[in-house]
């Protein structure tokens, strides 16, 4: 009897891992790979400066401006903007609101440039009725730096008269 017991455990359990194994037409041939799902499209390089970012500009022991920058794609290269700014009597954004100013405008890439060993962004900026050729870049640490705007101490605008240097006050994700 215990042999009887045995066969039929031996046989449930052969019956059990050849179901597993599913029927099949092949003809012992080679197997076909399943077809890979397609990749998500590559980011737009405006994709990397869309949302809200900050910065607090440190204009000397007596004042300081606090923006707050909102962008948003609207094509591959090109993004909308707004931008709030205020203006505060002390050098760390806090206290009372001298001034507050809002504007708004365009951005579109038109493409890169090297600054020593970074690549960053040619950009045209369109506010207020005038253009500015600006350089952006986000780093690996998430922080967004603009270019030295062209009409500041520091700036030294290349040929095509884009910013060749970097604020050293980059605009973070609140």
């Amino acid at each position: 009897m215990p042999t009887q017991r045995l066969r039929t455990l031996f046989l449930a359990t052969a019956i059990g891992v050849l179901a597993g194994c599913g029927g099949s037409d092949d003809d012992g041939g080679a197997a076909t790979a399943p077809t890979p799902s397609p990749a998500p499209p590559a980011a737009t390089a405006i994709e990397r400066y869309t949302g809200n970012w900050t910065v607090c500009n440190f204009d000397g022991p007596t004042a300081s401006e606090f923006e707050t920058l909102q962008v948003t794609r609207t094509s591959d290269t090109t993004a909308s903007f707004t931008v709030d700014s205020k203006t505060y009597a002390t050098s760390n954004c806090t206290g009372t609101v001298v001034r507050s100013d809002a504007s708004s405008g365009t951005i579109s890439i038109v493409g890169t440039k090297a600054i020593g060993t970074e690549t960053v962004d040619k950009v045209n900026v369109a506010a207020g009725g005038s253009t500015e050729k600006q350089v952006f870049v986000v780093r690996g640490d998430g922080r967004f730096f603009t270019g030295i705007p062209t009409d500041e101490t520091g700036s030294n605008p290349d040929a095509e008269g884009y910013p060749s240097a970097l604020d050293n006050q980059p605009f973070v994700r609140p």
